[in-house]
């Protein structure tokens, strides 16, 4: 095996902002990215800062004005809404261009802000910063490409916890290229953030769809104080929480069993796979777990692991064409459709794995995703500490029988939607290599490659 280990003079280790003597600091690869940016006329990234502070710890409200940006939406160049939190406070709202970082635990993770991020406020665990003289875009497309995170963790403090603060900024280089490289990299990011909500409307399209259909789209539930059941209700439930048996879940029950195409229990209408699979030990798997679910159905990456090193919870085998619904009540919203390439895949057992021959995936995706299926999901939990849907309540909920022509336009939508998000995926992912790739050899041969592979 190959050793990997610096040499380094004391002289080289007293330039240093803070006197850094930690391995990591000197590691043979950071070093390389270090010197060949510095010999091809990096900047320190330090001089170009403007602005340097952190959000504050706000209050938050499900449905507040403001988005409210924590560490767990900071994610790579673009901000992610998987659990978004939400605000009425209006303290430093985010501006266009302006780069957070995650100021302790997962440090490393980086976004700028889009229009869509815009006018947003951020926790007291991530970092503001703007920047002049270079491209903020252009700066995320570094921060977030193979090498720039190679680079960035030569930097990172802390042992048990990472943590970033002003002066890890010090000794970062940014490299040098043209205005017209550093604006190509502005374009893919935008327009990767503008395809990314497109992808976001055509989702909700095929939700109001769902609920048109319906004729639950106006619907808006009656805040009852009390009402009224008798004992044979509670009798034939086996349950008497107030939760359970609140008129709105009737309401929506009662709206799909008028539904003019008919009506079936999702356990008559879907095949529930709920066999147990046991991976092989030395066999490596793909495994999908709550964390991986995007706020609009997409996988956003899994654990590859071998079956050994796999939490017990790892049991059940999808297929592509498969929906998983969380059983989980604080991530009922969860909801994937399996695309070919995690066919094969293992999820957690806190997912039900369903398909039917009568509802085409995407409607089924779409209709447990709306209001219409939330709302059962969370009739069905039950529990103390970890409240969850069991299989039994699962499967008693109620399921239109959608027609085929409005199942096709469901299907397209959807369709539409994953392959928009697709798409701003790829052009990030292109980024990243452009960048990768003006640093390995030049921007020239950057571009190039981004032509030829027809980006640009």
């Amino acid at each position: 095996m190959k050793a990997h280990y610096s040499i380094v003079n004391y002289a080289e280790i007293a330039k240093n902002s803070d006197f850094r003597l930690a391995a990591e600091y000197y590691h043979p690869v950071s070093l390389a990215i270090h010197r060949k940016i510095q010999d091809s006329g990096g900047i320190a990234f330090f001089h170009c800062l403007t602005k340097f502070s952190s959000g504050k710890n706000l209050p938050q409200t499900p449905t507040g004005t403001f988005k409210f940006i924590r560490t767990q939406n900071v994610r790579a160049i673009l901000v992610s809404d998987n659990g978004m939190s939400y605000t009425d406070s209006a303290d430093e709202l985010t501006e266009i261009g302006e780069l957070l970082f995650v100021r302790v635990g997962d440090v490393g993770d980086s976004s700028v802000v889009t229009p869509t991020s815009a006018n947003s406020t951020v926790s007291d665990n991530v970092l503001r910063l703007k920047v002049k003289g270079i491209n903020p875009f252009f700066c995320s497309v570094f921060f977030n490409s193979t090498v720039g995170q190679t680079y960035f963790k030569r930097v990172f403090k802390g042992t048990s916890q990472g943590l970033i603060s002003r002066e890890n900024f010090r000794d970062i280089l940014i490299p040098q290229f043209s205005e017209k490289f550093q604006n190509a990299m502005e374009f893919f990011c935008l327009e990767a953030d503008s395809l990314h909500e497109q992808s976001i409307l055509k989702c909700s399209e095929a939700e109001k769809l769902l609920l048109a259909e319906l004729n639950l789209a106006d619907w808006q539930p009656k805040n009852q104080l009390t009402f009224v059941k008798n004992f044979s209700d509670t009798e034939r439930a086996n349950r008497f929480d107030a939760e359970y048996f609140r008129p709105r879940y009737d309401d929506i029950v009662n709206a799909i069993k008028n539904y003019p195409g008919g009506w079936e229990t999702l356990g008559n209408l879907v095949q529930l796979k709920d066999t147990i699979f046991k991976p092989a030990s030395d066999t490596e798997y793909r495994y999908i777990e709550l964390a991986n679910i995007g706020a609009n159905g997409e996988i956003t990456g899994c654990t590859i692991a071998r079956g050994q090193d796999l939490p017990s919870r790892a049991r059940h085998l999808v297929r592509a064409g498969d929906v998983i619904v969380s059983s989980i009540e604080g991530s009922l919203e969860s909801i994937a459709l399996i695309p070919v390439e995690y066919d094969g895949a293992l999820c957690s057992t806190g997912f039900h794995v369903i398909r039917s021959d009568v509802l085409n995936a995407e409607t089924l995706f779409a209709f447990l995703k709306s209001r219409a299926g939330q709302l059962q999901l969370k009739k069905g939990c039950s529990g103390t500490i970890l409240t969850a849907i069991n299989k039994v309540e699962f499967r008693k909920a109620v399921l239109p029988r959608i027609t085929d022509e409005k199942q096709a336009e469901v299907e397209r939508k959807i369709t539409e939607s994953f392959d928009l998000r697709w798409q701003s995926k790829h052009l990030l992912e292109c980024a990243k290599r452009a960048v990768e790739i003006a640093i390995e050899e030049d921007e020239d041969t950057a571009l190039n490659w981004l032509k030829s592979s027809g980006e640009h």
